[in-house]
């Protein structure tokens, strides 16, 4: 999917490829939905299809006032014979259609395009001119070697329109007048003189580059006094094909053979002739407006709308600030960004630096564009200069991330000292910074240690292998793997979870969490109950849980704790409503049946699996006469 919003349906690119890789079609016609929001197929000709035929298929679009995308299959025939064909991509946004029409399909070309892979040309169309075969071709065979193919027209339409008037020359007196060397009166001598004399002709023409004598040498332009014959078509042979004849030479057939061998009818040289008047009504309008000023509204539209611009008439500073105000007010970032690069290219950075600042969009455009382009020292530059030092710090910061451990602490430090440390606006964020750099320092021994001890087969790395590495792991993890590994550990050690949670201030909570998951996988479920033992008032002991034991049940009964240590912590938990939920979901049968009376132990019990561990004892607490039931 484009930038625009337009998605490109899976049929266009099926269509196409069988178009380009087996011709089952002649074009193609695509078409947005009316929500604009898809590219879909609207119309498929079969290979008999003409191009007049998708011509008038594009031009339906005007009358609903909407653009096209189009295909076609375009043959020609090379100068050897060899035929080929070639797809040219059309885009027809004529001048009658809507204004967003234009604008949607000028801007999702591209998403269309991109998935069209094969296209040979691009043609953009906007009027019936742009439409005519004279642009196919030109796109089929280039610019220079369409020039040449018209230039080749233009001969030909003219050596057609010369042929009655060279028979005219051959029929006449100065032709008749010449003397012949073959004649009966003239003889072997006479004949070698008239041989070597340069053939003449009595022309206006005074142009003697592609004269020729009867011998083939090329006439000297010192002869001015020497009347010489346009040499007219190019490969003439060195010596004319004569014919001797009673009635004297017979230039006729040397002639007749450099003609056309087919008169083009008045149909097609009216035709050729039209398309070459077309073709230089482009040429002059291409002159007259590659030196002429477009107003920046009219140009921004021409941007907007993938018509061809140039940039370079907008010289002085204010048609250049002009122009990205036009192209602010239009809200189209490709425009902004390319007016912002122009006026950066052509004027001083002080200057351009305070016109920026003082247009607010154009200065988030020219960021985002740094940024996609990598020039990461020119947008730290201009951060601080447009008062942004969160943005330039923050940055700075991700960069620093992404690098190996060692440079990272390196990095970071750096990235402390000149961002954080002095912004007092940024100090909770300086203070995060200073945790995660401990926080490396203390990872990356740790790592290196149970490194070792892992290579050498230590039985706690054996039972649980390790599964990744513990450098930058966040401290939530570190300590989990601390307690998993190193929960032995006194406090003076950099892997004692105890040390770890002091270093970064964590909750009663989150230590409690961290401890009972870790403890709990391991199966040490003394090590759960110490964690659970304080200090009463009087020197005793009393069982508490930060976190609640209705969280604690739950959690080691999915990590799989035995019957009697969930019973345990379930009784501590209050008030009696939720230890009996909690205990009916856990499996504490025990728990829940002190609490039930004589008429709900009975229900509960034939809801037990009759002959199991619970069931026995629900009967046992039925059958003790010390027990007094209310009812």
């Amino acid at each position: 999917m484009e930038a625009s919003g337009v998605a490109v349906n899976p049929e266009c690119v099926a269509l196409f490829n069988d178009i380009k890789l087996k011709h089952s079609y002649r074009y193609i016609v695509y078409a947005l939905t009316d929500d604009l929001r898809q590219i879909r197929v609207l119309k498929t000709a079969p290979v008999t299809g003409t191009y007049d035929e998708f011509v008038e298929d594009l031009k339906e679009a005007e009358e609903k006032r909407e653009c096209r995308y189009g295909v076609f299959d375009a043959e020609y025939e090379l100068a050897n014979g060899e035929k080929r064909s070639k797809l040219v991509f059309f885009l027809w946004s004529p001048d009658s259609s809507k204004v967003k029409q234009k604008m949607v399909y000028t801007s999702s070309k591209d998403a269309l395009r991109k998935t069209l892979v094969g296209v040979g040309k691009d043609l953009q169309a906007n009027d019936h001119g742009d439409l005519a075969w004279s642009n196919v071709l030109e796109a089929k065979y280039g610019r220079y070697v369409y020039e040449c193919l018209v230039q080749c027209l233009c001969e030909y339409v003219t050596l057609g329109m010369s042929s009655q008037s060279d028979e005219d020359y051959w029929l006449s007196s100065r032709a008749v007048n010449k003397k012949n060397p073959f004649a009966d009166d003239v003889d072997y001598t006479s004949a070698q003189q008239i041989l070597k004399q340069p053939f003449l002709d009595d022309v206006e023409d005074d142009e003697d580059s592609n004269c020729i004598n009867w011998d083939g040498s090329a006439l000297s332009a010192a002869k001015t006094d020497i009347k010489s014959v346009r040499y007219r078509p190019t490969n003439l042979p060195t010596s004319l094909p004569l014919k001797s004849t009673m009635g004297g030479g017979d230039v006729n057939p040397a002639v007749s053979s450099r003609q056309p061998k087919r008169q083009p009818t008045l149909t097609e040289m009216s035709k050729l002739e039209a398309e070459i008047n077309c073709l230089k009504r482009n040429l002059e309008s291409a002159r007259k407006e590659k030196y002429s000023r477009v107003p920046p509204a009219e140009l921004v539209k021409n941007m907007i709308l993938g018509q061809p611009y140039s940039l370079e008439m907008y010289k002085s500073k204010e048609d250049k600030l002009a122009l990205l105000d036009a192209a602010l007010e239009h809200y189209d970032g490709n425009v902004i960004t390319a007016a912002v690069l122009h006026l950066k290219d052509t004027v001083k950075p002080s200057i351009f630096h305070i016109h920026l600042m003082q247009r607010p969009a154009a200065v988030d455009h020219y960021l985002n564009y740094l940024l996609h382009h990598h020039d990461y020292d020119q947008y730290m530059d201009l951060l601080p200069m447009l008062g942004r030092t969160e943005d330039a710090a923050m940055f700075k910061y991700k960069q620093c991330v992404g690098k190996e451990a060692t440079s990272k602490i390196r990095s970071l430090k750096a990235c402390y000292g000149a961002h954080f440390q002095s912004d007092p606006m940024l100090a909770h964020s300086a203070g995060l910074i200073q945790e995660q750099i401990a926080l490396l320092e203390r990872q990356i021994p740790i790592e290196d240690a149970d490194k070792k001890e892992e290579q050498k087969g230590e039985m706690k790395f054996r039972d649980f292998p390790r599964v990744s590495s513990l450098i930058n792991m966040p401290v939530l993890t570190t300590l989990f793997y601390s307690c998993l590994y190193h929960f032995k550990l006194p406090e003076n050690c950099l892997a004692s979870p105890i040390a770890i949670r002091k270093e970064h201030r964590l909750t009663e909570k989150q230590y409690s969490w961290t401890v009972l998951q870790a403890r709990a996988k391991l199966k040490q479920w003394q090590d759960i109950e110490a964690l659970f033992q304080t200090k009463g008032w009087l020197g005793g002991t009393k069982m508490k849980a930060a976190i609640g034991f209705d969280r604690v049940v739950p959690a080691l009964q999915r990590l799989g704790a035995p019957r009697n240590i969930l019973n345990k912590y379930c009784k501590l938990i209050e008030p009696a409503d939720s230890r009996i939920s909690i205990g009916e979901k856990c499996g504490c049968h025990e728990t829940v049946l002190e609490l039930r009376d004589r008429q709900g132990v009975m229900l509960y019990q034939s809801k037990i699996k009759a002959n199991t561990q619970e069931w026995f004892f629900a009967n046992d607490i039925l059958k003790n006469t010390n027990v007094k039931w209310k009812n």
